[in-house]
């Protein structure tokens, strides 16, 4: 979790920073943002709301909590890419 949300967000701003890939721009990003945070708050919400009876919901809440916080990098990882992304250089085709 300390390690894999910042990696996440790293990668994402890193990709964003270097014009990758080609088709996002920054509503793209701004959109995935909006997007991944909501879904990740809606999840997080609803993993709380298990009940933990024995170790196969534990672990269903658990791995439920992982995915929402990779979900939640994700955003965070959007919401930097918001201000680090610079287009790609253009392509000049030889003739």
């Amino acid at each position: 979790m300390f390690i894999g949300i910042p990696a996440i967000v790293v990668v994402i701003a890193i990709a964003a920073s270097k014009g990758k890939p080609q088709n996002f721009d920054r509503e793209m990003y701004w959109t995935l943002f909006a997007a991944a945070g909501i879904l990740s708050a809606i999840g997080f919400y609803f993993t709380t709301k298990i009940r933990t009876l024995g170790l196969g919901e534990y672990l269903l809440s658990a791995t439920c909590t992982m995915l929402v916080l990779a979900l939640f990098g994700v955003s965070m990882g959007c919401g930097i890419a918001i201000f680090t992304y610079r287009r790609p250089p253009l392509q000049v085709k030889p003739e």
